[in-house]
């Protein structure tokens, strides 16, 4: 499992995205033939695609068969939070969390001589 609370502490004069206004942050560098301003200080916001949470977890169960044969049944996940996606304070430039998994079932022969197995992503 690991915790990132990473943030820019100085992130100055960013572009401005199409159709944004003073309202929603675009105050700086203002541009002297239009008198509109063209950048933003993101000051604070998360370093892109670093999510605060990610975890890995899963396990593995072994059961002996008869005539020396094994069966293994596995789950492998990955967990991770919510994370910026692109440089802004857009609730769009979020990705949300999610959670991946594998799950897999082996036959294997005696002394694991072939293995036959069935994998889904």
């Amino acid at each position: 499992m690991a915790w990132n609370n990473s943030k820019f502490t100085q992130l100055n004069n960013v572009p401005c995205y199409g159709g944004q206004t003073l309202a929603l942050g675009c105050t700086n560098s203002r541009d002297p033939r239009s008198g509109n301003f063209t950048a933003q200080d993101l000051n604070g916001i998360p370093f892109l695609r670093a999510p605060k949470w990610q975890a890995t977890f899963g396990a593995a169960f072994d059961m002996p068969l008869p005539n020396g044969w094994n069966l293994t049944l596995a789950n492998d996940n990955h967990y991770t939070s919510r994370y910026l996606s692109a440089l802004g304070r857009r609730e769009d430039y979020y990705r949300s969390g999610y959670i991946k998994s594998d799950v897999s079932v082996a036959l294997a022969g005696e002394n694991d001589a072939w293995e036959f197995a069935l994998i889904g992503k």
